[in-house]
């Protein structure tokens, strides 16, 4: 299955929050909460099908930058409707991602697996969406 989460960079609608430190660039201990669409293309306007909420917080001090994510993807429409995949896992923030599924609800009840993520830059709607692959 392939899906689309877009974190909005810059929008009036955004919903990420930063709780904690704000040292720049990347403040160690912050912790961040996000609510972003998530949709069946790679185009901030195509068709919504739910919603990624969660956090992540920065947890390293040293030269590599990493934060742990914990998500959850929420299917609103469509063959998954009302089901969703929860994600918890360690980021050590590369280009690709490989992300843990501990769990889920309706139809992925007891899922696991993993997801996969890359990450392109919508520089006209300052979004950026991550390709979202999942092996349940």
């Amino acid at each position: 299955m392939s899906i689309y989460s877009h974190e909005l960079l810059i929008h009036v609608k955004t919903m990420d929050t930063i709780v904690g430190p704000r040292r720049q660039p990347h403040p160690t201990r912050a912790v961040y909460v996000f609510d972003d669409p998530l949709t069946e293309g790679p185009d901030p306007n195509s068709t919504v099908i739910g919603n990624t909420r969660g956090l992540y917080a920065s947890i390293s001090c040293g030269s590599g930058l990493t934060i742990l994510f914990n998500g959850d993807l929420e299917f609103t429409s469509g063959e998954f409707n009302g089901s969703s995949i929860s994600v918890a896992t360690r980021d050590p923030l590369v280009l690709l991602k490989e992300m843990a599924i501990v769990g889920g609800r309706g139809k992925f009840r007891m899922a696991k697996g993993f997801i996969f993520k890359g990450q392109s830059i919508h520089s006209d709607t300052q979004s950026v969406y991550l390709d979202t692959i999942c092996l349940v």
